[in-house]
C-alpha cells in the first residue's frame, strides 16, 4: 500500500495546484466581481504551503536547507539573466559616468562573481542531493489495518488509538451500521486544560468530523473495501501531521482493544 504520507503530499500539491489556478483566474477578472476573491485564496495558499513544507520536512529533514538553496540559485540565475539582457540589476553602472571600457570590465567582473556563486550554490546543493536521508516518519506499520479489518469482520467490537495516555487523548473506534465509526472524546477537557485549541476542533470539522455534542467529535465513513480502509489511514496522517504536531504524539501512541 502507498505510504500514507505520500498519499497526503500528493492531496496538498493537487489543492495547492487548484488554488494557484484559481487565483489566476480571479486575477484575470480584473473587471468583474471575482477579482477580490483572489486574497482569500492567496490566504488558503499560503496555509496549504505551510502543511505541505511541513510534510516535505518530515519526508526529507534536508528539505529546508534544499529549498533555502535552490531559492538561491533562482535569485542568482534571474540576476545574471539580468545583466546579460542589460535590465534593472545593472542600471546603475550604466549611469556612471566613466568610460564605456570601465563600465564592460565592471559589468563582466560582476557577471563572473555571480556565476561562481552560482556554481558554488548548485554544488551545494547536488551534495546535499546526494546525502542519504533518513525520514522523520517511521516506515507504515500494517497493525493498525489488520485491526480496522477485524472491526469491519465483526472479530472485535471496539478499540482505541491512543495519542497521548498522559493526557487522556485517544480516537474510539466502533464498528456500526456497515460504518466504521471515529470517536474523539473528553473535548471539554481537552479545551479547559489546553492540550486542544478552538481552531483545531474547527479544522477536524473540515476534514469530515462531526460535533455530536459538546464533548466529543465524531467521523463515520461506510466501508465496502481496501480502499476504504485507506481512507482512514490517510484521514489520521491529515490529524497527525495536519491538524496536530507529530511530535504531540512521539513514543506515546499506541491500541488499546
Amino acid at each position: 500500500m502507498e505510504n500514507n504520507l505520500e498519499l497526503c503530499i500528493a492531496c496538498y500539491e493537487q489543492e495547492k495546484s487548484q488554488l494557484q489556478l484559481m487565483i489566476k483566474e480571479c486575477l484575470d477578472d480584473v473587471e468583474g466581481p471575482y477579482y477580490l476573491t483572489a486574497h482569500y485564496y492567496q490566504q488558503a495558499l499560503f496555509k496549504t504551503s505551510r502543511i505541505l513544507d511541513r510534510l516535505y520536512k518530515i519526508k526529507d529533514p534536508l528539505y529546508p536547507n534544499k529549498g533555502s538553496i535552490q531559492r538561491q540559485i533562482s535569485k542568482y540565475e534571474t540576476r545574471i539573466k539580468e545583466f546579460k539582457n542589460e535590465g534593472t540589476a545593472n542600471d546603475y553602472i550604466l549611469k556612471l559616468k566613466v568610460s564605456e571600457t570601465i563600465k564592460k570590465n565592471w559589468l563582466s567582473h560582476l557577471e563572473n562573481d555571480l556565476s561562481l556563486k552560482l556554481n558554488d550554490l548548485k554544488t551545494k546543493l547536488d551534495q546535499l542531493n546526494k546525502q542519504p536521508t533518513e525520514s522523520t516518519l517511521h516506515t507504515e506499520n500494517p497493525i493498525l489495518t489488520y485491526i480496522l479489518r477485524d472491526l469491519i469482520e465483526k472479530r472485535i467490537t471496539t478499540f482505541k488509538l491512543i495519542l497521548n495516555r498522559s493526557i487522556n487523548f485517544y480516537l474510539h473506534f466502533f464498528y456500526k451500521k456497515n460504518q466504521v465509526n471515529i470517536m474523539f472524546p473528553n473535548i471539554r477537557f481537552l479545551l479547559k486544560n489546553h492540550h486542544l485549541w478552538k481552531s483545531q476542533i474547527d479544522h477536524l470539522q473540515k476534514i469530515g468530523f462531526i460535533q455530536v455534542n459538546s464533548n466529543r467529535l465524531q467521523y463515520s465513513l461506510r466501508i465496502s473495501n481496501i480502499e476504504d480502509i485507506n481512507k482512514i489511514n490517510l484521514l489520521l496522517t491529515k490529524i497527525i501531521y495536519e491538524v496536530f504536531f507529530e511530535d504531540q504524539f512521539r513514543n506515546e501512541h499506541f491500541i488499546e482493544y
